[in-house]
């Protein structure tokens, strides 16, 4: 107990501000729980709307809901570990205190998978809700969310774990993570292929069950229910490897002596939009949290085609409105990639608009790359062209620019690991609820979904040269102060 306390309040104080007062931390809280609360609100209307609106799409939500809060679960997982303090600051105060090793690594770790248990626990609402809307009894739909929620974070864990133990020396921390997220993309995507391979059967072999996903979505999509019992037991396995496993296999790394660049520069003169280009995909926190995105990408492709054909065209807007959200989530990082006040573009005397057009250009960029599968997906399996096109672009547009004006006026540091996920989960489900208005719009009238959509973005766009001018402003007013005071001296 006497270790507990001291954990939660540093993690209570790193969500809302360790440097502000005691009252703005509660107003901070009070304000998030109220956000939280509101998007829990959306997320189960968008749900009851959804399903209720299809009813031949409620035979096939059991096993689509645990497909998808499986993908969700190891996300979380993923995404709470890259974003965790690498440096070894805080590893290096806490060495400072009067803490045993395990007190030190349990300090370090529990503020970050304190908030990735939240925001697991978030998830379980809404996929009940989809579950009980489609008539699945309420007990069974909390022990297929659990179970589902249980495969997907250990298994993220055991990866992550099985990475780290295998490749312990120094010379690998470059790699480590990123060979962690391409495991994980296979396993993810083998687990969803085998989900519906030899779907005759309710039962699975040990390579499935090895997997996990397999027997939870075949057990929901033959009509049968999870026992609590199995629930129970999949949810402790799943928090003794992200509870105990990962924090031992990760102690003691620091990415910290690695070189940040491995291949320098032989084009030439680049220009500034090429140089701030290849900066970013040098930021592995960004490129991280890309590939993460990507895995779920793919994998709602993979979903996409395996549905019987009848299934696919109801299930298009859904899937899209949720890419669309997932590639955002990367794109709300762009402006935190930098300082929040005198960003290095400032200080080189650079001027803040052509910077931002040239940052939202970027971003424009990296949403396209990691939203085009899916429409290559729906077109491949036969889906007709104007309607893939048409609601990709209406999605992508309210998602991309939702997104992209969460980050500009809320940059949080990429290091801050709660702020980060609690940011993501309030940008992915902002970016759902426009993204999937705009689509319903779209299908009624195409020219009013347009004005919305390029309405979105000059609003962003605006909002963005307007925020960042301020701040640059404030830096001017700053310098310029000083020099008054010099000068009177």
């Amino acid at each position: 107990m006497s270790l507990v306390l001291p954990t939660l309040r540093l993690a209570y104080r790193r969500v809302f501000g360790g440097m502000t007062t005691a009252r703005s931390r509660a107003v901070r809280a009070a304000a998030t729980g109220a956000v939280v609360c509101l998007i829990e609100g959306l997320a189960i209307a968008e749900a009851r709307r959804q399903t209720a609106a299809t009813e031949a799409l409620s035979a096939f939500v059991p096993p689509l809901a645990a497909i998808m809060v499986y993908l969700a679960g190891g996300s979380i997982i993923l995404l709470s570990v890259s974003a965790r303090d690498s440096s070894g600051s805080i590893r290096g105060v806490l060495a400072t205190l009067p803490f045993s090793k395990t007190g030190a690594v349990l300090l370090e770790w529990i503020p970050v998978l304190t908030t990735a248990l939240i925001l697991l626990g978030l998830a379980v609402t809404p996929a009940a809700t989809v579950l009980i809307s489609a008539r699945y009894p309420p007990s069974a739909a909390v022990a297929l969310i659990v179970a589902a929620l249980a495969a997907g974070a250990g298994t993220a864990g055991l990866i992550l774990s099985g990475v780290a133990v295998a490749l312990r020396a120094s010379t690998w921390n470059s790699v480590r993570y990123p060979l962690s997220m391409l495991a994980w993309a296979a396993v993810a995507a083998t687990a969803i292929w085998r989900s519906f391979a030899q779907s005759k059967s309710a039962y699975s072999s040990p390579g499935d069950l090895a997997l996990g996903l397999p027997p939870v979505v075949r057990q929901a999509g033959f009509g049968g229910t999870i026992e609590p019992g199995a629930a129970a037991i999949a949810a402790l396995g799943g928090l003794l490897v992200v509870g105990f496993l990962v924090p031992w296999s990760l102690a003691g790394q620091l990415t910290g002596r690695r070189r940040r660049i491995g291949w320098s520069w032989k084009g030439g003169r680049p220009s500034l939009t090429l140089g701030e280009l290849v900066y970013s995909t040098r930021n592995a926190t960004l490129v991280a949290n890309a590939v993460a995105a990507e895995v779920l990408v793919v994998g709602l492709c993979i979903l996409l085609a395996a549905v019987p054909a009848p299934m696919r065209q109801p299930l298009l807007a859904p899937i899209l409105t949720v890419a669309a959200c997932l590639v955002g989530s990367v794109v709300r990082q762009q402006r935190s990639q930098f300082p929040v006040r005198r960003p290095p573009q400032q200080l080189i005397n650079l001027d803040s608009v052509p910077w931002v057009a040239r940052q939202l250009g970027i971003g424009l960029l990296w949403f396209s790359a990691l939203y085009a599968p899916v429409v290559a997906a729906a077109l491949w399996i036969g889906l007709p062209p104007g309607t893939a096109w048409g609601t990709w672009a209406a999605a992508g547009a309210s998602a991309f620019a939702v997104s992209a004006l969460s980050g500009w006026l809320f940059p949080l540091p990429l290091d801050n690991a709660p702020g980060q996920l609690l940011a993501s989960v309030a940008t992915v489900a902002a970016a759902g609820t426009a993204s999937a208005f705009t689509v319903e719009v779209s299908s009624t009238s195409p020219w009013l979904a347009l004005t919305l959509s390029l309405g979105t973005l000059v609003l962003c766009a605006g909002t963005a040269v307007a925020v960042e001018r301020h701040r640059w402003a404030a830096l001017d007013v700053s310098k310029a102060g000083k020099g008054n005071q010099g000068g009177q001296t």
